[in-house]
């Protein structure tokens, strides 16, 4: 199905959008500041966890989430990979979230550190995306990233009650790709979620990241509630209608009011951009 064209007007409202003005409260699941027009409730930048503080949310806390946190700020990422091992053994969903997230985002962080123009075999690139020697190489990373995910499915199976849980588990598919299923559990929250915000936004990346409806009418919600991670959205839309001026224009407007690192900006929309444009 051909996209409709995004609407000038949508694009420009974004633009404007004065995002510096925006509360910033802590992710309950990273510890990343997550930047909320409302003050209240947000998605996380970095692993696009929901928080609403008008009410009660039941995320383990551990000893070294600090730590973690303190060395994902500091983007030194094995440091936090270590810490990050210890958390896990509490085998809680949320930390296995965590941690499908952070290893697709060091795995992508290494695979865009490659340099194509090497000469010859490119023997050091190559030992950091295959080298099995190599503690941090980019495939085995992949591979922990899908290992943490498909364990957060497999613990969760049976909490079907439980709107973050079932959001979680939509979330994982997604970053799984596996569609089919996330949209199940998308029908699912439909059903369960009495928080209109939760479902707009996992509604707004299955149909971003499928491509299945490629226009903007499923982000527009967002938008309009000035939900930050909206903009990376639309910024990935207007890349895959080749629109680069505007979707370059939004992400420098972003980038200078968020906290970095954006797992969804390096992972997804860079990626994109950089395949669309031939870089």
């Amino acid at each position: 199905m051909k996209p409709k064209r995004i609407s000038t007007i949508i694009v420009n409202e974004a633009i404007a959008t004065d995002i510096n003005s925006f509360s910033q409260i802590e992710c309950p699941c990273c510890g990343m500041e997550i930047l909320s027009a409302d003050g209240h409730s947000g998605f996380c930048q970095f692993c696009e966890y929901y928080t609403n503080t008008n009410y009660i949310q039941n995320v383990p806390d551990t000893v070294q989430k600090g730590d973690f946190t303190a060395a994902l700020k500091k983007a030194d990422l094995p440091a936090a990979s270590r810490i990050l091992e210890k958390m896990v053994v509490a085998n809680k969903p949320e930390i296995f979230y965590l941690a499908g997230n952070f290893y697709a985002y060091f795995s992508d962080s290494i695979y865009m550190d490659v340099n194509y123009a090497s000469e010859g075999f490119m023997e050091k690139n190559s030992e950091h995306r295959t080298n099995s020697e190599f503690e941090f190489n980019s495939m085995h990373l992949t591979s922990k990233s899908r290992e943490y995910f498909y364990k957060l499915l497999k613990i969760t199976n049976a909490e079907k009650e439980d709107q973050s849980i079932v959001f979680l588990r939509f979330m994982s598919y997604m970053k799984l790709k596996k569609h089919a299923e996330a949209e199940w559990e998308l029908n699912s929250l439909r059903t369960l979620s009495k928080d209109a915000m939760l479902v707009q936004y996992a509604s707004a990346v299955f149909y971003a990241r499928t491509e299945k409806e490629p226009d903007a009418s499923h982000i527009i919600p967002l938008l309009q509630n000035k939900t930050t991670n909206a903009y990376y959205y639309l910024a990935k839309m207007l890349i895959n209608q080749k629109q680069f001026s505007y979707a370059e224009e939004l992400l420098k407007k972003i980038n200078k009011s968020t906290i970095m690192p954006s797992a969804i900006y390096e992972s997804f929309v860079l990626k994109g951009l950089r395949a669309a444009s031939g870089l």
